[in-house]
């Protein structure tokens, strides 16, 4: 039985989740940016881009070279693209539309951090292919977020609605090189849990106990 996080056995009177796999996928082209964070989804209200920009005058008060690359399209652009105009944020906030997913993990590559504040996340497959290209992230603690983010160890895990969080858990990464490479070298690490080779290998596990019974 399959849902939003994965596949679900019955075992023994036991329920054993498996989870999706994450893909590799060789990143293309060079990234025109190096100081950047950035959030990759759908532009609409679920998804909290409008808190993560709203962050961002907190990042550009202490980190005012930072720039937020937001790769992704939706109903709110028009609306996003205000508020950044509002904020005075239109050098400091770029839209980079739809891309492929090869372009797409390039910037993932290269972000600071990844930081999506959504509102709902059934597995969250974007963090693990952030965290699969070695990157920090901060997510909500909504849906299968939490199951993947490891807090304080891969990334950080924030209350959903709260930009000031946000911005600090963000600027705690930016400004810490340190951790930034500790969360990096432990997200590829957590992200390898999720690989199909370690999904496939679990179903197999699986299947054999339950001849086995």
């Amino acid at each position: 039985m399959a849902d939003g996080n994965g596949t679900t056995f019955q075992q023994n009177k036991g329920i054993i989740v498996l989870s999706h796999g994450v893909d590799a996928i060789d990143s293309e082209n060079v990234i025109p940016e190096s100081n950047y964070i950035l959030t990759v989804g759908r532009l609409e209200k679920v998804k909290g881009i409008t808190l993560l920009i709203d962050a961002m005058v907190m990042v550009k008060e202490q980190f005012p070279e930072t720039k937020l690359i937001i790769i992704g399209e939706g109903g709110e652009r028009g609306e996003l693209e205000k508020q950044v105009e509002e904020l005075g944020l239109t050098d400091r906030v770029m839209f980079n539309g739809i891309l492929s997913n090869g372009e797409v993990r390039a910037w993932m590559k290269n972000a600071r951090c990844f930081v999506l504040p959504t509102y709902s996340e059934s597995f969250g497959m974007v963090f693990l292919e952030a965290m699969y290209e070695g990157t920090p992230v901060i997510g909500t603690e909504v849906g299968g977020v939490p199951e993947l983010v490891v807090n304080g160890e891969t990334g950080f895990i924030v209350p959903p609605g709260d930009p000031e969080k946000l911005g600090d858990s963000i600027c705690v990464i930016l400004g810490d090189m340190k951790l930034r490479d500790r969360m990096s070298l432990n997200a590829k690490e957590r992200a390898k849990e999720f690989s199909w080779d370690s999904v496939v290998s679990q179903l197999e596990s699986i299947y054999e106990s339950t001849l086995r019974t």
